[in-house]
C-alpha cells in the first residue's frame, strides 16, 4: 500500500534485503528524495526512478550499489538476469580478469574454455547502477572415466576401480547403499592426481542381501565425477558346512564350488579337494584329528569364503 502515500516526499529504504520491482515507488507524485541502495534490486523499475521529476530542485535518487546477482550455467551457456528494458542493458563478460565479450540486450555467453567467469551489467537509463554477478569457476571434470568392480572375498567386499585421465584429482569417497537410493560414505582414498591409475578398498562389513557401491571423485577445484553403481549380493546362507560340529562326513552347501582347502588352527594346509562347478559336495573328515579347522571355499564365479568348523 506504499503507493497510497501521495504526500510522501522522502523515503529511506537503504541497507535492507529488498528486491523486486519499484513501480509502486516510482508512481508516488510528491517523492523528491529516495535512497534504496545496498539492497537486492536489479534494473527492474530503476529506469523509472531515474526519471523521477521531484518538486524540490534538490531532489534526487540513490539506488547504487546493489547486491551481486546470480550467474547461471546451463550446459556451458552462462547467463544473468538483470531486469529493465533489454535494449538498454549492456553486458561485459570476463574470464580470469580479462574482458572476453561485450553484448547489448543479450545476457548470455557461451563458455569456450575453462576459467573463472563473471559478468558486469549496465543500463543506459539507470546510469548510477552497475550490477556485478557472482563468479563461477568452470573446470574439466576430475576424471574422464571410473571403472568400478565389486567382488566378494571371505565375506567381505573388495572394491577395485581404474581411472582414465585423472586431472588434478584430489580424492575418492567410497559410497554404499542397501536400497539403491540413499548412499552413505564408508571410506576415503587420496588420489594420485593425474594419468591412469588403479585403486582398491575393502568393505569389511557388507550387509546381507544386495549391496550397492559408487565412487565419488573430487578434484582440487571441487568438481565432482561419479562412477557407475556396482552391486553384488551377500548371502550368509551360501558356502557353509553342515553339520557343524562334524564327526565323519560333512556337506559343503553352495553352488559352483571349484576348490576346497582345509586348514588347521595353526595355519597348516591339511586337505585339498578339487571340484568342478559342484553343488553341495560332501567331504570326509575321518582322518582329521579332533579340533578346530577352517574351510577355504572358492567358486567358479570368483567368490571366496572361509568357514570354521569343529571336528569331533
Amino acid at each position: 500500500s506504499i503507493d497510497t502515500l501521495t504526500y510522501l516526499s522522502e523515503l529511506f529504504l537503504d541497507k535492507n534485503k529488498l528486491s523486486g520491482t519499484t513501480s509502486a515507488i516510482v508512481s508516488l507524485p510528491s517523492l523528491a528524495l529516495i535512497e534504496i541502495e545496498n539492497n537486492q534490486f536489479t534494473f527492474a523499475g530503476m529506469e523509472g526512478i531515474e526519471n523521477i521529476q521531484p518538486d524540490n530542485p534538490d531532489g534526487s535518487s540513490y539506488y547504487a550499489p546493489q547486491a551481486t546477482i546470480p550467474l547461471y550455467n546451463n550446459n556451458n551457456i552462462l547467463s544473468v538476469s538483470v531486469g529493465g528494458t533489454p535494449s538498454n542493458n549492456t553486458f561485459k563478460w570476463y574470464k580470469d580478469g580479462n574482458l572476453v565479450a561485450t553484448k547489448v540486450g543479450d545476457s548470455t555467453y557461451t563458455k569456450t574454455s575453462n576459467g573463472a567467469y563473471w559478468a558486469v551489467a549496465t543500463n543506459a537509463v539507470a546510469t548510477q547502477l552497475t550490477l556485478y554477478s557472482d563468479t563461477i569457476t568452470i573446470a574439466d571434470l576430475p576424471i574422464k572415466s571410473i571403472n568400478l568392480q565389486a567382488k566378494e572375498t571371505n565375506g567381505q567386499v573388495l572394491l577395485q576401480w581404474q581411472t582414465i585421465d585423472e586431472i588434478n584429482t584430489a580424492s575418492f569417497t567410497i559410497q554404499h547403499s542397501t536400497d539403491g537410493k540413499t548412499l552413505s560414505d564408508i571410506g576415503y582414498k587420496e588420489a594420485v592426481g593425474s594419468g591412469n591409475n588403479g585403486y582398491r578398498f575393502i568393505d569389511k562389513s557388507p550387509a546381507e542381501g544386495i549391496n550397492y557401491y559408487r565412487i565419488k571423485a573430487v578434484d582440487k577445484t571441487g568438481a565432482i565425477t561419479y562412477s557407475k553403481v556396482a552391486s553384488l549380493t551377500i548371502d550368509d546362507s551360501r558356502l557353509t558346512i553342515f553339520p557343524n560340529p562334524v564327526r565323519d562326513v560333512a556337506m559343503i552347501r553352495g553352488n559352483h564350488i571349484a576348490n576346497v582347502q582345509v586348514i588347521d588352527n595353526k595355519g597348516k594346509l591339511v586337505k585339498v579337494i578339487p571340484l568342478n562347478d559342484a553343488t553341495n559336495p560332501t567331504m570326509s573328515v575321518t582322518n582329521l584329528v579332533a579340533g578346530v579347522y577352517y574351510l577355504h571355499i572358492k567358486t567358479t564365479d570368483g567368490i571366496e569364503r572361509v568357514v570354521s568348523f569343529v571336528k569331533e
